[in-house]
């Protein structure tokens, strides 16, 4: 059984290195022995800190290669939508006044 036991608290969260929050919660999980000595392995020949790290770098993989399936399946879908349209002066000028209004609504009022 792997333990993972990371810094938690009352303070908020702060970017770290890698862009994620830093503040943790704790996982336990059960693994094979097989599997255990398999990530003890990882970590020592890939240079970790420890299995957490390991483990965090795995899920930040997972994490991109699924971010990038979504985009591909967004690509996918413009792709068959028909056929592209040429951007006219209208399509331009409305997109400005979009962009105008929406960043004059998030501007802080004085």
């Amino acid at each position: 059984m792997l333990f993972f036991c990371q810094e938690g608290g009352a303070t908020p969260p702060q970017p770290s290195r890698a862009g994620y929050p830093s503040r943790r919660s704790q996982m336990n999980i059960s693994l094979p022995e097989e599997m255990k000595a398999f990530i003890e392995a990882r970590v020592s020949e890939e240079g970790y800190a420890s299995a957490s790290e390991y483990l965090r770098a795995l899920i930040r993989d997972a994490q991109k290669r699924r971010a990038k399936q979504e985009l591909e399946a967004k690509f996918r879908a413009a792709l068959e939508s028909g056929p592209a349209t040429p951007m006219t002066r209208e399509d331009w000028d409305a997109i400005e006044r979009e962009a105008l209004e929406r960043w004059t609504r998030e501007q802080p009022r004085a």
